[in-house]
């Protein structure tokens, strides 16, 4: 009876213990890297992020994925069942990795230095959140998100982004490329796309939107003229069409 309380003690253990067990990183068969940040931070500084898995009605997946705290090497094995805001040490290659099972839907890296993002292989990646950042600076390696065919949301505002390739991901929903340097943007096939925000750009023209009935449409503060403005889509509110200040603020030197 002794041995039958301690085996089943040591059962519960290992069970409660699953979501925080620090080792080197396992080699299991269908475990993949997921995400890479390359940040411009100090090594050793905090960089936050946030990681929620498959949350779909009836059928929600938790993946296990692996978060390295220190920067140090060793990763501690997550079950992640909720969205969750993690926050780590810049390792010494200034690489911020996240490996584990493929059923990420969202990961969000806001205002966190970052100049290359790879998602690629997070192949169900749903929602996309980039805000804030250096991607699309001169030198710097941008994102590959145009690889993640079931992206829904996409927002990348407050970067430095003079073109941005999104005619791959058909899935989108809403985008927001904000306050980049943008002069144009192939919309083309984009059917299911019903928010759109890229104000504070450099557009002037030349800018067609798919004919979606939109909830939201922001033009404002480019270099449109009355006569280059898209026309208001079939179907959509004239409410919900912004194109007004058209004139985009001076450049500052350090976006140039």
């Amino acid at each position: 009876m002794k041995k039958y309380i301690l085996l089943l003690l040591s059962v519960v253990l290992f069970v409660a213990e699953v979501r925080a067990q620090s080792s080197p990183y396992p080699n299991f068969h269908n475990t993949t890297q997921l995400v890479e940040f390359t940040t411009s931070k100090g090594v050793g500084q905090n960089f936050s992020f946030t990681l929620a898995p498959d949350e779909t009605t009836g059928r929600p997946q938790f993946p296990i994925v692996f978060i390295e705290w220190e920067g140090n090497g060793n990763r501690q094995m997550i079950n992640l069942n909720q969205e969750e805001t993690f926050v780590v040490k810049v390792p010494a290659s200034q690489i911020v990795r996240i490996t584990g099972e493929n059923g990420l839907w969202t990961v969000k890296a806001v205002d966190q230095s970052v100049t290359e993002a790879k998602t690629s292989t997070a192949s169900i990646l749903r929602h996309l959140h980039l805000d804030k950042n250096l991607l699309g600076q001169s030198g710097n390696g941008g994102s590959d998100f145009k690889t993640n065919k079931s992206l829904e949301t996409l927002s990348v505002s407050s970067n430095y982004y003079k073109t941005l390739e999104v005619k791959e991901n058909k899935n989108l929903k809403t985008l927001n490329a904000s306050s980049n340097l943008l002069e144009n943007i192939d919309l083309t096939g984009l059917s299911h796309l019903v928010d759109l925000d890229l104000s504070k750009n450099l557009f002037a023209g030349s800018l067609v939107l798919p004919q979606n009935t939109y909830r939201n449409i922001d033009l404002r503060v480019n270099k449109f003229k009355i006569s280059t403005l898209p026309e208001l889509p079939n179907g959509t509110l004239a409410s919900a069409y912004h194109y007004n200040l058209q004139e985009r603020y001076k450049l500052t030197e350090d976006q140039l």
